[in-house]
């Protein structure tokens, strides 16, 4: 949460306290007025006074009625947050399209459409398709919908998360130095986050995913590359330069396979999709599974590959063991380099899930340091094909719930 200023205005103290108990109705789910008036150590007149607030501005809502104590009285009336009472409009720029959504303050997508890059869009023309989709889920939130607070965004590439642009980006080169967060802003009048796609989902996971994810946690994206969003200790981790993450650039054999970045041996250059579509594409002639259901290598795909290590055949089998040992290679390294909890593996290897990640786990429990592997949980996230989307509306939840002024005043 921001810090406040030093010198609060009574204004100030309100805007806290109304923000601390919305925080607490989100997390507690369901509360009473006695509760919050002791969990804050506000008297209750003050604590009923910002409940009611919070009903009014369409954050809380009423639940029915607690238990009576045990010396009798009235039963307490039960309040609970209310993701419908705020939204983020969610934009994902990738290689081949833009993806775009509203999404309520609980992750729920509300609306979304899908815009197509084609690959002569120069830099107008994207900027034009990215206005275009916030205005088409502007037109959608307009009826019974709740008010749209943020964008948030995710893009590949170095994102200058304090100017809000993309200073380096495979596949989207032209929207690179481009001022995104000002357009945007100036354009919509709503205040607006970018950052790097796998701190967003980072983020995601950090507030809205399953089981333990407090403390360290890294977010392995795996695609046509290898991100990782990291965050340490409750806190996300940039770097001086926003390329704090950028993983995929590991070097795991100095006499390896060439890579874009002018290195050899970078670990995504071994785990990467295009990686394991082309060593499965140079065993097909010895794969059984994949002749009988692809004409050729160029039809093979990651769910037909699963397919085929569920049906037996040793030549994909082979093929993903090894990847699978690239893989535990680095994460090995990045257990040992940053102690974390939780590894939680994003992208495109996700249906090949239950076939690896057993072994993956036990690699890593031999191959890093013995108390940081026994206490690691290595996991796929269970996001869905929405992760992205529900990442940038994460990071546009997280701005607006450490901004009072956006929650409860004038929203620009």
């Amino acid at each position: 949460m921001k810090e406040l200023p030093q010198t609060l205005k009574p204004t100030d103290i309100k805007y806290s306290n109304k923000l601390n108990v919305l925080q607490y109705m989100r997390l507690r789910k369901l509360v009473t007025k006695p509760e919050i008036a002791k969990e804050f150590d506000l008297s209750a007149p003050t604590a009923s006074k910002l409940v009611d607030e919070l009903v009014a501005d369409g954050y809380a809502k009423m639940k029915g009625r607690g238990m009576s104590t045990d010396q009798g009285g009235k039963r307490p009336k039960l309040f609970a947050f209310n993701p419908m009472g705020g939204a983020i409009v969610s934009l994902h720029i990738g290689v081949r399209k833009i993806d775009a959504a509203l999404i309520n303050l609980e992750a729920e997508v509300l609306y979304r459409l899908t815009e197509t890059i084609a690959p002569g869009d120069d830099t107008d023309k994207l900027l034009k398709k990215i206005n275009a989709c916030v205005e088409e889920i502007l037109q959608m939130s307009e009826k019974d919908r709740p008010k749209v607070l943020a964008i948030g965004m995710g893009c590949p590439g170095v994102v200058d998360f304090g100017a809000r642009k993309i200073v380096t980006a495979y596949g989207v080169q032209k929207l690179e130095k481009v001022e995104l967060g000002s357009m945007l802003e100036r354009n919509f009048g709503l205040p607006v986050w970018i950052d790097n796609e796998c701190n967003n989902l980072a983020l995601a996971e950090q507030w809205f995913g399953e089981g333990e994810t407090s403390g360290t946690m890294i977010n392995l994206m795996i695609e046509e590359g290898i991100g990782a969003g990291i965050i340490i200790e409750n806190q996300m981790i940039r770097g001086e330069s926003y390329s704090f993450g950028e993983v995929g650039h590991m070097v795991i054999d100095m006499e390896g396979l060439p890579c874009t970045c002018g290195n050899r041996g970078c670990w995504e250059q071994y785990v990467s999709i295009d990686a394991l579509l082309a060593q499965v594409s140079e065993v097909f002639r010895q794969t059984s599974y994949l002749r009988a259901h692809a004409k050729s290598p160029e039809d093979i795909t990651i769910p037909l590959i699963a397919q085929a290590l569920r049906h037996g055949d040793e030549a994909v089998k082979t093929v993903v063991g090894r990847l699978t040992r690239h893989l535990a290679v680095g994460i090995s390294s990045l257990v040992n380099i940053f102690n974390p909890n939780q590894i939680i593996l994003h992208g495109s290897l996700q249906p090949l899930g239950d076939a690896i990640v057993d072994e993956l786990r036990e690699l890593v429990r031999g191959m890093a340091l013995p108390a940081p592997a026994q206490r690691v949980v290595i996991r796929f996230s269970s996001m869905g094909k929405d992760a992205h989307l529900i990442g940038a509306a994460t990071l546009g939840i997280k701005g607006v719930f450490e901004s009072p002024e956006i929650l409860f005043g004038e929203v620009l």
